[in-house]
């Protein structure tokens, strides 16, 4: 038995969907990765900038907890629809295209990456933005210094003084460099640093599984069960001293597989590098502050990260050119920012117009959908049983040898032209005859939302009371009988309320239902995860 085929794309438009996307938001997401990354295949870019969102989302809130901090307010949808917003450009740059990964573009330097806008307040929606990864370095780099970045290219620059023209000099800044050879060169801070940075993640992980266990017992009603588990589990791990110790000699083990970078360079060979750059940054030209808490500070750039702080492979930069796993050069540099050196004023403009949008943007998040049109409904002539049964949505013309298997056909490869009940006993429910709750025709699905959710009257019937109708019926051939005779002529509107009624537009879009040993499996396999028995 050959597995069906599925609609990847759907399938897609439905998780964009099931992230609180609204329809006019999901066609656009498509237009802006159909037209930034042409040549690509869509869907595999939309499934690795979900899958690299939920990568960030993660690390974002687990340095936030990490913090201290008590305001997170990040979700998926507000991360995709921030990317429809800046058209999938970068926040400051607003002409670098942000990569899902690094197999696409240059090095990874734009790679996407979420920004906090003010470093001293948490993930909010009023406080994020997205960049690429290049931009995203360890201080906080605003549009000032974003623009000075680029000013440093085309506006004259006072010249710095050099360090061998001037003994005093050279002697008040021996303390910022030695600061630096000392602080590199210490392995026990590396080490106890690290040894705290692991065990923060353990804290964060538990803390999530936690969370993840007692919401999926609270679903299932058995919280108290959970709650004994966890205390018993605490009092395992308190008097197993054995485990202890195996975990610390794996945090040992992993601390000496680590490369440690040495510190090979004197501070003469820095006076050197300041000099031979003219006192500016590696990859910027902007001059370097020799003083820490700017960030223009000088910083040292290991050229390979895989070789030591030794002679030809160090650089002098601006602290904010460190950009961690992003890695620049003076070409990149030149590359990302040659328009902006020609067009300056363009920059600023650009920018202003992002962040007024972006001020819009937050002033109404989060958005309401407009409701439901007869115009916004799919209108598409579905082919009549005339005994071909080819499909007229597949370029190949694929032929089935019955019209029902054309028809289940359309339901497993092409949902976005169907008219699914946006009830909600059919939405849920884990039926796999889903035949009866997905339509071709709008007034087949008026017609089944008469007979199966309508009241009934006294004696069983059921009525139809739409457009103020109020008639008595009968069976299912009479519904139908009616609907196409009594609103042939609304029908569109008529389907537009009902799924306004109940909050489902896109509804066809969704993907097929599993059955009741599907879903019982996965259910099983969630539980064994979670440990709960």
């Amino acid at each position: 038995m050959t597995s069906k085929p599925i609609n990847l794309r759907a399938t897609a438009s439905m998780t964009l969907r099931n992230e609180g996307l609204f329809t006019e938001e999901i066609a656009s997401f498509w237009q802006i990765i159909e037209k930034n990354f042409a040549g690509h295949d869509p869907v595999q870019i939309v499934s690795n900038f979900v899958t690299t969102f939920r990568i960030r989302l993660h690390n974002a809130e687990r340095r936030s907890f990490h913090r201290g901090m008590e305001n997170y307010q990040l979700t998926l949808g507000f991360i995709l629809r921030l990317y429809i917003l800046q058209k999938g450009l970068c926040y400051y740059n607003q002409r670098i295209i942000l990569q899902p990964n690094r197999t696409i573009g240059r090095g990874g330097n734009h790679v996407v990456s979420i920004e906090r806008l003010v470093q001293e307040q948490d993930y909010t929606v009023a406080n994020t933005v997205l960049c690429a990864i290049q931009y995203n370095v360890v201080t906080q780099m605003c549009d000032d210094v974003f623009q000075k970045l680029v000013k440093g290219e085309t506006l004259p620059q006072p010249v710095p003084r050099l360090l061998f023209n001037d003994a005093n000099f050279m002697e008040s800044v021996r303390p910022f460099f030695q600061k630096f050879i000392n602080k590199r060169n210490t392995k026990e801070s590396y080490e106890k640093r690290y040894l705290k940075q692991v065990a923060e993640e353990e804290s964060f992980s538990l803390i999530k599984f936690q969370e993840k266990k007692r919401k999926f017992a609270e679903e299932h009603g058995i919280s108290e069960k959970i709650d004994n588990d966890d205390n018993d589990d605490n009092d395992d791990s308190t008097n197993d001293e054995e485990e202890k110790d195996n975990q610390k000699d794996t945090l040992t083990n992993r601390i000496i597989r680590k490369f440690l970078p040495q510190v090979l360079i004197t501070i003469e060979h820095l006076y050197q590098l300041y000099d031979k750059q003219h006192g500016r940054c590696g990859y910027s030209q902007h001059p370097l502050i020799l003083a820490s808490g700017s960030p223009f500070s000088c910083s040292v750039e290991r050229i390979d990260n895989l070789k030591h702080y030794e002679e030809g492979n160090c650089l002098l930069v601006c602290f904010c050119m460190q950009a961690g796993r992003a890695k620049w050069t003076r070409e990149s540099f030149i590359s990302d920012h040659s328009y902006w050196l020609q067009n300056f004023d363009a920059l600023l403009l650009a920018q202003r117009d992002i962040s007024t949008l972006r001020l819009q943007f937050i002033a109404h998040y989060p958005p309401k959908e407009s409701p439901i049109t007869a115009q916004s409904l799919p209108r598409i002539v579905h082919a009549k049983n005339d005994g071909t049964n080819t499909c007229q949505f597949c370029n190949d013309g694929q032929s089935f040898s019955r019209f029902k298997s054309l028809t289940q056909h359309k339901i497993d490869l092409h949902p976005e032209t169907l008219f699914a009940c946006p009830h909600p006993s059919c939405r849920t429910g884990w039926s796999s005859d889903s035949q009866h709750r997905i339509f071709l025709e709008p007034w087949l699905l008026v017609s089944h939302y008469i007979s199966k959710h309508s009241e009934k009257s006294a004696d069983g019937r059921s009525i139809c009371n739409f457009e103020r109708c109020n008639t008595l019926l009968g069976a299912g051939s009479t519904v139908s009988r009616h609907v196409a005779k009594q609103h042939e002529n609304q029908i569109y509107n008529i389907a537009a309320e009902l799924y306004n009624k109940h909050n489902a537009s896109f509804v066809y879009l969704r993907p097929m239902r599993i059955n009741a040993s599907r879903f019982e499996e996965r259910q099983e396999n969630k539980k064994r995860t979670l440990g709960i028995d």
